[in-house]
């Protein structure tokens, strides 16, 4: 007896190891396919608008794969999941109609240990998610910044003016008073912080300007000119003539904010552990907590989209399969979400990251624990049809339309039969691509929008205004796959077959679908005219009035013209009548730096400009004088609507390469 006992024993570790393995590769196969899928389509829509973006900028077009690559991590561990969730719901198709599952039941396997190995193998991608968003994707971050900001650079210094200012950070300032003959520029200034807390200026009579991208470099050469170096501290400044001079700096330039380190989000998780024990990061602790937390949450979530999946699509009757697919997905969305709702209040300080994040990872499993609780049985006894019997009511209408038998409309022709159903295809392809965009995109997005305090009335706004867009990139695919369903629907179901019977030819069948096409060429040349333009326009125009208003706290000096004079100033009062710390420089005619002023402030008066507790630094002939005056008129023809303006500017200014005009 225990020898029968012990066989059967081993026949059924046998048949369990089988039926894992079985299952496992059920769903190993189409993740992988899924997820690179997924993340493809993910990538080429952002490559398009990367595109657009370099194109408008006059960037380096070189810089357009070497940027797409750093954004392969992101959006592949935003597909991770989706494809895992889309895996299991092909698995239970296939498992249900084959009746694999009813042959499963029958010999006592039970639903938990359908889904162990399932929850098993959700344990490695939960791995392979953690590693392309705790690692992979803050590097990419990091690499995706810097290299636009390189490619941006480019792209300005291409297309400098005259008199124009560019200052692509707050550590580095340039600009000329005209160009000459075969790319000649004259009148140079350069303006530079180095990291010793140096402040460097060079002036050149003439010279040229250009970059690198190979170097990922712009240099200038300058004729005769001036190189003054300004210690901290009142130390007298070093001052070198000279004839020539080749200067060279990289597109990112030393500005620390190009640095890792000083954003959380671009900390790899050893990187947050580390900064957590050591506690001497720049970044404050409640944001390393929530930063860390929320990264492991989100992988520790993986596994259990077996025990989300299979009573949903289970417990479901055939033919209703895709409520509790619906369902699944709702559910996982309202997850993420969640998790950064979590994330916001956490940094908004308002709870403790701890409490909020590993709270809300407690409610998700819960959920997740009381719907596979509760569809463990067949579909006829589960509880769980309950929970979903209020949205099958909903949809019974629509169903019951889609199921009522139609009179054939008089005058019904092949064509109109053929071109009926490669509409109906395309339009049913067309609203389930832009329904998984829309999904992808507020994932993507989901941070931002609950970081600016958005409700579902916002969030709805903003789906609005993006589905123009949306539309004109789902067309095309759309227009593909609906043509390949309908026609291998028509040859798998011998209706091609009795067509070309009758005598109808190829050419004759495309002139019967040529109107669907017609009609979707018009309606993405309107989409591309008229509604993505418009609608992108107001969505950018919303997008800043909605921007934080931390900015102004972020925003560092400005630069101006006014004149030949080079005015650098940090702050501005509303009316414009007053501007703190101010920096002039003034020159010579031949463009070499003669004088400069440094004062407190600088206040309008009834006779005109005034500055206030100055130190004034002349160079002449290779030497230097400096003294310090109480208050010096200061004739420059600027109005003080012109500064408000410019305040107001400084308030909403984000933090990126910029070029100004002269005042």
């Amino acid at each position: 007896m225990s020898e029968a006992g012990a066989l059967e024993r081993a026949r059924r570790r046998a048949r369990f190891g089988l039926l894992d393995l079985y299952l496992i590769r059920g769903v190993a196969g189409p993740f992988l396919l899924i997820a690179l899928a997924v993340g493809t389509a993910m990538l080429l829509e952002r490559a398009l608008r990367l595109i657009h973006e370099l194109a408008a900028g006059g960037a380096d077009l070189g810089y357009f794969f070497p940027i797409l690559l750093q954004l392969v991590p992101y959006y592949l561990d935003l597909a991770i999941p989706a494809a895992f969730m889309v895996a299991l719901v092909l698995l239970v198709a296939r498992l249900d109609d084959h009746l694999e599952l009813e042959a499963m039941l029958a010999s006592g396997i039970s639903l938990v240990r359908i889904a162990a190995p399932l929850s098993a193998l959700g344990v490695i991608v939960a791995a392979a998610s953690l590693v392309a968003g705790g690692w992979l994707e803050p590097l990419g971050r990091y690499g995706l910044r810097t290299l636009r900001a390189e490619a941006i650079n480019s792209g300005q210094i291409s297309r400098l003016e005259p008199r124009a200012l560019y200052h692509p950070a707050e550590s580095f300032a340039l600009t000329f008073d005209g160009r000459g003959p075969e790319g000649q520029v004259g009148g140079i200034f350069v303006w530079q912080r180095l990291d010793d807390g140096r402040e460097l200026v060079l002036t050149g009579s003439s010279g040229r300007i250009g970059f690198a991208a190979a170097d990922r470099a712009f240099g200038i050469d300058l004729g005769r000119g001036l190189y003054v170096a300004a210690r901290p501290g009142g130390t007298p400044p070093n001052l070198v003539a000279f004839d020539s001079l080749a200067f060279r700096e990289s597109l990112r330039l030393r500005e620390s904010s190009w640095r890792r380190g000083w954003d959380q989000r671009e900390m790899t998780v050893s990187e947050l552990a580390a900064a957590l024990r050591g506690g001497h990061s720049e970044v404050p602790r409640r944001a390393l907590q929530a930063e860390l937390y929320a990264t492991l949450a989100r992988a520790a979530l993986v596994p259990l989209i077996p025990l989300l999946v299979l009573p949903l699509a289970f417990t479901t009757k055939k033919g209703r399969r895709g409520l509790g697919i619906l369902v699944g997905g709702v559910l996982l969305a309202a997850f993420h979400h969640g998790m950064n709702f979590a994330k916001h209040l956490s940094l908004s300080g308002a709870v403790d990251p701890r409490a909020a994040i590993l709270g809300t990872t407690a409610l998700c499993a819960a959920i997740v624990l009381a719907v596979f609780g509760s569809g463990r049985k067949l579909p006829s006894h589960a509880p769980i049809q309950a929970w979903l019997k209020p949205v099958a009511g909903l949809l019974a209408p629509f169903r019951a339309r889609a199921r009522r038998p139609r009179r054939p409309l008089p005058g019904r022709t092949p064509g109109a039969y053929l071109a009926g159903q490669l509409a109906k295809w395309t339009l049913l392809s067309l609203a389930a691509i832009v329904l998984l965009l829309q999904m992808l995109a507020l994932l993507e997005r989901g941070e931002s929008l609950i970081s600016r305090g958005f409700g579902a009335a916002e969030i709805g706004r903003y789906v609005l205004m993006q589905l123009p867009l949306m539309l004109q990139q789902a067309l095309p695919i759309a227009a593909l796959a609906a043509a390949i369903l309908v026609f291998a629907a028509l040859a798998r179901s011998s209706e091609m077959t009795a067509i070309r019977a009758a005598g109808v030819s190829q050419w004759r069948i495309l002139m019967m679908a040529l109107p669907v096409p017609l009609l979707l060429s018009l309606g993405a040349f309107a989409l591309s005219e008229y509604a993505v333009p418009r609608s992108q326009l107001a969505l950018a125009a919303w997008w800043a009035e909605t921007e934080l208003p931390a900015r102004a706290a972020e925003a560092g000096p400005r630069w101006f013209r006014v004149g030949d004079e080079i005015v650098r100033a940090r702050r501005a009062s509303p009316d414009g009548r007053r501007v703190a710390d101010v920096d002039i420089f003034r020159r010579d005619a031949d463009g070499l730096l003669a004088e400069r002023l440094t004062a407190s402030e600088a206040v309008v008066g009834p006779r005109g400009w005034a500055l206030h507790g100055v130190e004034r630094t002349r160079f002449e002939d290779g030497r230097f004088s400096r003294e310090r005056v109480a208050r010096l008129d200061w004739p420059a023809p600027l109005r003080p609507e012109d500064v408000a303006a410019w305040a107001r500017a400084m308030d909403v200014a984000p933090r990126e390469p910029s070029t100004t005009s002269k005042s």
